[in-house]
């Protein structure tokens, strides 16, 4: 089918979701509109009619408010034929610009949309057992803005050995993005000067695990004044000089500019 736009009115209960493609629904957003709904305010949905179903692409909110207050006159929408599933996510994300949708949401259309640097990432995830996702659960990771920070540093192939650290000292259970902007700058700096394995069973043996890292990045951040994420690349600096034997690494604090 080619792709052309129309102007039409459809029967609200038509109208459905592509979770690829959306954010969540925030009911009470949704119930907020409603209990003020204004018609003059509602403006347009936009919609995309596919595999014989028609998919809100804009204002998902507006339309469930709509639902919520009792109406179930036909809207007039912004129809779209013959975009595919990556087409509507890259209107939506075209659409919603202005909007800020969650940047768990977003990265996940990104990847529906087949956008750079979203899909190397998520490839690069799924490589280490991991997707993007909220809340905590074994194998998934919530630090979206890290994980873009990251990859801007170094690419795949740095991201690959962050995560790949993170995980054998930390397990996958629970991610900390002020954790991961740390490692990454610290294997950013030393890369080819440390060893890995050093690494590693320094970390594992640091008392309190993660939660004792944090704390000496804390009081790192506090006596120096600097960053979240350099008084973290401080503190992996000196957990893992600490022992005897094996080559130390320069303090981080030395030639940083702050």
């Amino acid at each position: 089918m080619m792709r052309h736009k129309t102007t039409e009115l459809i029967d609200p209960a038509e109208l459905t979701v592509n979770q690829s493609t959306q954010r969540p629904l925030n009911e009470g957003f949704a119930r907020k509109i409603a209990n003020d709904f204004n018609p003059d305010a509602f403006g347009r949905p936009v919609v995309s009619y596919r595999n014989g179903k028609k998919y809100i692409l804009d204002a998902q909110h507006r339309v469930a408010a709509y639902r919520m207050s009792g109406r179930t006159a036909d809207i007039e929408c912004d129809v779209y034929y013959g975009l595919t599933e990556a087409e509507e996510a890259e209107l939506f994300l075209s659409l919603n610009t202005k909007k800020a949708p969650q940047l768990v949401a977003k990265f996940k259309v990104g990847v529906t949309a087949g956008q750079s640097p979203e899909v190397e990432i998520s490839e690069t995830l799924a490589r280490h057992g991991l997707t993007v996702g909220n809340g905590r659960a074994r194998g998934r990771i919530s630090q979206v803005a890290a994980l873009y920070r990251m990859e801007k540093r170094g690419g795949v192939a740095h991201m690959d050995d962050v995560l790949g650290v993170y995980r054998e000292a930390f397990g996958s259970d629970a991610f900390d993005s002020v954790v991961l902007d740390g490692l990454s700058l610290f294997l950013t700096r030393y890369g080819n000067e440390i060893d890995p394995f050093r690494l590693i069973d320094r970390l594992l043996q640091e008392r309190g695990g993660i939660h004792g890292l944090m704390q000496g990045a804390r009081r790192m951040k506090d006596s120096h004044g600097i960053g979240k994420a350099d008084a973290m690349a401080a503190s992996i600096v000196r957990v893992y000089n600490k022992g005897r034997g094996g080559k130390k690494v320069a303090d981080w604090l030395l030639n940083t500019n702050f």
